[in-house]
């Protein structure tokens, strides 16, 4: 069974409401698939030899993967120190390990799920536009993350009616994250109230900015993905509403919990195993090594 399962790490933190939602999620046998702006590294989704892999700042492609996609990575260990203690929280987390079979078969995307192994490089790779566009770019990282050993599972959301906006609602809620956004505020209080010898400027100023926030295709606002991008075939520019993350039904099979998981999360976890006739195990340190052993806890 071990060949065949592929593992998470949660950091068990609560938010500001007390919820822990990685708790909540194992309880409720569900996954959250994410938005690529919440992934950690700032060089992904370069899809061009010869592109800057953090400039999205023209790439409609780019803003087409963060209107459809949704990712759930995973990893072949877990037993790696730097995973438990960055996606671990510290080691105060416990890491989750999934069947592949039941991976491949969520049944709320069963037909729109690629699970694949991540490409570590030192060369962004020359993709063609048949690749970029099934999301090839997103298996792609440096290789100074190969110890992650990571898997990812993607899907891909529907556009349909529910899904398109019209371009006024699209600006609208453009507008409205502009005001809720710190840069563009302090922009405007830093340049649009400028002492009168510099008054001349401000018209240029005003017109750069409402340049900049023309600009702008995507954001993200009230849990949702907002992008416009330019259809290929017709050249029309398509606006999108999508959220941000997606739940899916997904049963761990396994538990870890790490070295310095509280213990009331070790009790829930362990309340959790039992109850559902799961395996649980602890993370220790080996002996005379920098490398981590499991011990299984008897569930009394």
């Amino acid at each position: 069974m071990g060949d065949q399962l592929y593992y998470h790490y949660y950091s068990a933190v609560q938010n500001e409401k007390g919820d822990n939602y990685s708790l909540k999620n194992l309880k409720a046998g569900r996954v959250s698939f994410a938005h690529i702006s919440c992934f950690n590294d700032p060089c992904e989704i370069a899809l061009l030899p010869d592109e800057i892999p953090f400039d999205t700042t023209n790439s409609d492609m780019k803003y087409k993967y963060e209107l459809y996609i949704r990712v759930f990575c995973f990893s072949k260990t877990f037993q790696n120190p730097l995973m438990w203690g960055h996606y671990g929280n510290s080691h105060k987390g416990f890491c989750v390990g999934y069947d592949l079979n039941d991976i491949l078969n969520i049944p709320e995307y069963k037909e729109k799920l690629r699970f694949k192994e991540i490409t570590y490089t030192d060369i962004i790779p020359s993709l063609s536009n048949e690749e970029i566009d099934r999301g090839e770019a997103l298996y792609y990282k440096s290789s100074d993350w190969e110890k992650e050993n990571e898997f990812r599972a993607t899907i891909y959301l529907s556009f349909n009616k529910d899904t398109h906006i019209s371009e006024a609602e699209f600006k609208q809620a453009r507008e409205e994250w502009l005001k809720s956004n710190p840069f563009f505020e302090k922009v405007v209080d830093s340049h649009l109230r400028l002492p009168s010898p510099l008054s001349s400027n401000v018209k240029e100023i005003r017109s750069r900015i409402q340049t900049i926030r023309k600009d702008i295709k995507g954001f993200e606002i009230k849990n949702h993905a907002y992008c416009a991008f330019t259809e290929k075939a017709s050249g029309e520019t398509v606006y999108g509403k999508f959220p941000m993350r997606v739940d899916c039904s997904l049963k761990a099979k396994v538990i870890y919990i790490g070295l310095n998981t509280s213990d009331e999360v070790r009790k829930e976890l362990k309340e959790y195993a039992k109850s559902n006739g799961l395996d649980i195990y602890e993370m220790g340190i080996e002996r005379g090594k920098y490398s981590f052993i499991s011990k299984k806890i008897a569930l009394l």
